[in-house]
């Protein structure tokens, strides 16, 4: 943080800042960064509100919007700080929990695979016989059933009428 930083923010402020680094965040496990993510977002919501809050004390009070803007400049720019803050903690966590969700769903696939692989040849015992991979005879439908083609008919029937064929 920069010395401008340093004076408008307050020693704690500075310390959760200092947390929302690329640096900082990249160690962080998920209840960790959701934690973080929390705390975070109090301070980029109470920075906001109070921003709206001044904004709208000082429309009321000068009846000017122009005013407004320069009246309240250092709110503004914490609600802005912790609102990129906020953003930089989000998308790590969201980061983190792909990353877990590619790894849990790898360990399944790979104990799946291993339950497939690791029990009793299935050639010849529950199959009856039949090689693993042989095909069984199962009626195909042909088409789509009666009641949809039924369906089509009477659509294009009333589109015809509809369309003076």
């Amino acid at each position: 943080m920069t010395s401008t930083h340093d004076a408008l923010f307050t020693k704690a402020e500075n310390e959760l800042l200092t947390q929302t680094t690329a640096a900082a965040l990249a160690p962080l496990g998920h209840t960790e960064l959701a934690k973080l993510e929390n705390l975070v977002r109090k301070h980029s919501d109470k920075y906001r509100d109070l921003y709206r809050r001044q904004g709208s004390a000082t429309v009321a009070k000068t009846h000017s919007r122009a005013r407004t803007a320069t009246a309240n400049a250092s709110t503004a720019q914490k609600a802005e700080l912790f609102s990129a803050a906020l953003s930089r903690v989000t998308q790590q966590l969201a980061k983190r929990d792909r990353e877990e969700a590619a790894d849990l769903r790898n360990e399944r696939i790979a104990a799946a695979r291993a339950a497939k692989s690791g029990g009793p040849s299935k050639v010849g015992s529950a199959t009856g016989g039949k090689a693993k991979g042989a095909s069984t005879s199962r009626a195909k439908s042909t088409g789509p059933s009666g009641k949809a083609a039924a369906t089509r008919s009477a659509n294009a029937r009333s589109q015809a009428k509809r369309d003076g064929k």
